[in-house]
């Protein structure tokens, strides 16, 4: 009874001559240094309704931070800023001047800042105010980052302002240095192990705090420039002690001490780069979450669907909400109580790896398998094993690389179907797909077993 290894991760090729696979709302449980063992199919979390965000029909940013601002999450939606507590109370705080713009977040261990546009406002557990910081006037702000008790502001041209420790809204004139590397224009600010990183158009320039007073308060770390930029400040990230961001080239990078290391693969930078192409690039997003062990890096694109990289196996998959061509959250955070939570047109969710719907609409999974074929033989049959048996699966087959697909129908338990044919070489694209709201965790696949 012959296995059919299930791909590990989305767009795999088994040889140059195979289709790439495709991995859908499912991720694979296998060490990526023992490709010896079976490769299970997990469900990539539901979502369970958590909030309602009135009027919030335009996501723009989501944040959670231990301590801050009354340990809430806060939202923001078509202007509107929301404060949701860990009981999913929902709070309108205020409104922002701006109904569609992203925005980004900033916060010392007692004040919390958005920035939409070159606009600043700071949140309370109350209400959100406008804030006029005269060193700022006149400057096209890009991002903003808070570090050892001061905000720091970005601005396009590659300066970059701060204020005083535990003041955000007070930026004295001499606060004031530039990347000084590579005049190569601001994109985005993030901050790891004490260090804050400019990220530019193509460079990365990391700076440490001094100390010092006014201008000298930030330094460049000696020989430590990045020769590669960044496409998005929306997919910058510090997660797992370390910093991940989409390049300018297309390729995601995670940072091994001050060297770029690749970890996407040909699959999603071919998607990537099109978004970029296409002048989308600045629309990618990125966001990060855990689930039963597994820590998850999602790059969401406008056109070219979400695709997530699990820390765990170094593999890739998708995520797609039924429906869309991409996965409905615009952002997650890990909010209270380590949980996710996930912003939504509207909504604010929370990922459940128990809930296999996404707040009761159907998920659609699906995996390709391929069965290499030196010459042509019988397919008598095929089987699946499936964690809960009442799951319905349907099979599809394809002779032409996946061109086209025949139907072969749908099985719940024992998941078997019969008298499949002949597979010509090189051989045979499967489809495996289901829309059960049950567990729907693949434990492996056969075919031509005598006792089927």
């Amino acid at each position: 009874m012959p296995d059919i290894t299930l791909p590990p991760s989305n767009f795999e090729r088994q040889d140059n001559q195979t289709p790439p696979a495709r991995l859908i709302n499912w991720y694979a449980e296998q060490a990526p240094e023992d490709p010896s063992r079976a490769v299970n199919y997990i469900p990539r979390p539901g979502h369970d309704a958590f909030a309602t965000l009135s009027g919030g029909t335009v996501p723009q940013g989501l944040f959670y931070q231990p301590g801050v601002a009354g340990g809430h999450v806060y939202a923001v939606a078509s202007g509107n800023v929301y404060q949701v507590t860990n009981a999913g109370v929902v709070t309108t705080l205020g409104t922002i001047n701006s109904t569609t713009e992203a925005v980004r977040f900033a916060a010392t261990i007692t004040q919390l800042f958005l920035l939409v546009g070159s606009s600043v406002y700071e949140i309370t557990d109350s209400a959100v105010t406008l804030q006029t910081i005269a060193a700022l006037t006149g400057e096209v702000l890009v991002d903003i980052a808070g570090i050892n008790g001061r905000i720091v502001f970005l601005a396009a041209d590659g300066d970059f302002y701060w204020s005083e420790i535990l003041d955000g809204d007070n930026v004295l004139g001499l606060n004031l240095a530039n990347a000084e590397a590579n005049a190569d224009g601001g994109v985005a600010l993030v901050v790891d192990k004490q260090e804050l990183w400019l990220l530019g158009e193509r460079t990365i320039e990391p700076q440490v705090d001094t100390g010092q007073a006014a201008e000298f308060t930030f330094a460049r770390v000696t020989g430590a420039l990045i020769d590669r930029g960044c496409t998005s400040r929306h997919t910058v990230l510090r997660e797992d002690n370390t910093i991940f961001w989409l390049g300018e080239d297309g390729v995601f990078y995670r940072a091994n001490g001050y060297t770029p290391q690749r970890i996407s693969t040909s699959g999603e930078e071919e998607r990537f780069q099109t978004e970029i192409q296409d002048g989308n690039g600045s629309s990618i997003r990125a966001w990060f979450y855990t689930n039963n062990g597994h820590k998850f890096i999602g790059v969401r694109t406008p056109n070219q669907g979400c695709h997530v990289y699990d820390l765990a196996t170094e593999r890739w998959h998708e995520q797609k909400t039924t429906g869309s061509t991409t996965y409905a959250p615009f952002q997650i955070v890990m909010g209270p109580s380590n949980k996710p939570f996930a912003l939504e047109a509207g909504f604010l969710r929370q990922l459940n790896p128990s809930t296999y719907t996404d707040a009761g609409t159907a998920i659609t999974r699906e995996g390709t398998p391929y069965l290499p074929a030196r010459r042509a033989a019988p397919m008598f049959n095929f089987a699946l094993d499936v964690a809960d048996p009442t799951a319905s699966f349907t099979l599809e087959t394809s002779d032409d690389d996946g061109t086209t697909h025949k139907s072969r129908g749908s099985q719940t338990a024992p998941h078997k179907w019969r008298s499949l044919g002949r597979v010509t070489a090189p051989g045979r694209s499967l489809r495996i797909t289901t829309t059960s709201s049950v567990d729907t965790t693949l434990r492996g696949a056969r075919y031509n077993d005598r006792e089927l």
